[in-house]
């Protein structure tokens, strides 16, 4: 299970790391300024969309915020729904034309 104070460091050393001040963050997510100690003291969470504004603030991955990745770079290398299925029927064609172009050839 996710905890909310881990979420909340998480978020303070990337923003750190990138010289970020969190009011700026939280500002700029339209996010009260008492979020984070609201997470740390209560253990309340924030809605999905509203980390995911963090993250994106932050430029990396709400996975990376939840510690489900040590990489923060995670989400640069997931490809979107779309653009999988796509590069997924183009392998499946190449392949489809390999085995055309063999049976020609034979």
């Amino acid at each position: 299970m996710y905890k909310t104070v881990n979420v909340v460091c998480k978020i303070k050393e990337e923003a750190k790391r990138k010289g970020y001040k969190i009011s700026e963050i939280l500002s700029a997510c339209g996010l009260s300024t008492n979020t984070l100690s609201s997470m740390s003291t209560r253990g309340s969470w924030i809605q999905a969309n509203s980390l995911a504004k963090i993250a994106d603030y932050l430029d990396c991955s709400v996975d990376y915020l939840l510690g489900r990745t040590s990489n923060p770079e995670f989400h640069k290398n997931a490809l979107p729904y779309e653009k999988k299925n796509t590069v997924d029927k183009l392998q499946t064609m190449i392949v489809q034309l390999e085995e055309l172009k063999n049976s020609i050839d034979n």
